[in-house]
């Protein structure tokens, strides 16, 4: 506790304990910390982001990091290849379910063979129905949870066969009318890069 000493009738001299002194010395740095975290804040700009589902919040924010120069760490690297994966095989799945919902037929042009089935003697169509079920078995929580590059792998030819064919390509063109998930649209536009990340 603080003492009142007088040293004269003109001032008062207060004595303080050594916790007290300490405390004030305490109080005094927390204060500046205070102050100097204002500063901070005051220049601090933040932002609110509002918009449907798949309307490219997540998307503006790492770009954002792109752009300010924020590097993305080696496990967020292996995050993001998960979504990719995720976003590629049902994002197929999708556009399977809407080619026969939207009664669009397997095209017979625009499909090119490919090494799955090998010298197999079956016609197009019945691999491309096939591989079709295939992906319509996919059970969606389970590929979200398990998605890895092993599993990428076993789908990325069903995937690239499906997506060669002109059927599946008019129901791409006709997205607007059934929800595909956008990271899904960007991918799989570009049939070259679609072939490579497929290849990798």
């Amino acid at each position: 506790m603080a003492e009142m000493v007088w040293s004269c009738s003109c001032c008062i001299r207060i004595k303080s304990s050594p916790e007290e002194t300490e405390q004030r010395s305490r109080s005094r740095q927390i204060d500046k910390l205070l102050e100097k975290d204002k500063h901070h804040f005051k220049r601090q700009v933040k932002i609110l982001l509002l918009g449907a589902g798949e309307s490219g919040k997540s998307t503006f924010i790492k770009q954002m990091k792109i752009i300010h120069g924020l590097h993305f760490d080696d496990e967020l690297l292996r995050e993001y290849r998960t979504i990719i994966y995720q976003n590629v095989v049902l994002g197929m799945k999708v556009l399977v379910d809407a080619r026969r919902k939207l009664g669009i037929a397997w095209g017979e042009e625009g499909s090119q063979e490919s090494d799955l089935g090998g010298g197999d003697s079956r016609s197009k169509i019945d691999r491309l129905t096939e591989n079709a079920e295939k992906l319509l078995r996919i059970d969606n929580q389970k590929t979200n949870e398990l998605m890895d590059t092993r599993m990428f792998l076993d789908y990325a030819p069903i995937v690239t066969e499906l997506w060669r064919d002109s059927g599946i390509r008019r129901a791409f063109d006709r997205r607007r009318e059934f929800q595909l998930v956008i990271e899904t649209v960007s991918v799989l536009r570009y049939a070259s890069v679609c072939t490579y990340i497929f290849r990798k």
